[in-house]
């Protein structure tokens, strides 16, 4: 299976392509709304699809660990509501190479 091998890393690599936002300000503080859609989005999917506990996320992207679930709650929010917050996570998704099955 495709997520055996993949990495938090190689998540916030796939955001970075699709954005042009280098990985090093993903994981900055800055706390703009496009940042925090990309955040959230790489932190849905290091859940869902590496089944990473938000403690391992938070230390892997050093963030508390409430930030982690803070930010999943969101996820689910936007997921729903927001067709730009929705484009953006398929898009990371699909340059990440993950697919439902892989969950």
């Amino acid at each position: 299976m495709k997520t055996e091998t993949l990495t938090i890393y190689q998540i916030l690599e796939a955001a970075s392509r699709v954005t042009g936002t280098p990985v090093k300000v993903i994981t900055g503080s800055r706390r703009t709304t496009e940042l925090v859609f990309i955040r959230d989005a790489c932190f849905a999917l290091s859940k869902d699809y590496l089944c990473k506990t938000d403690q391992s996320i938070s230390r892997a992207l050093g963030r508390e660990r409430s930030t982690i679930t803070h930010g999943k709650k969101r996820h689910e929010e936007n997921i729903v509501n927001n067709p730009f917050y929705r484009r953006l996570y398929n898009t990371i998704k699909n340059e990440a190479k993950l697919t439902d099955t892989d969950a």
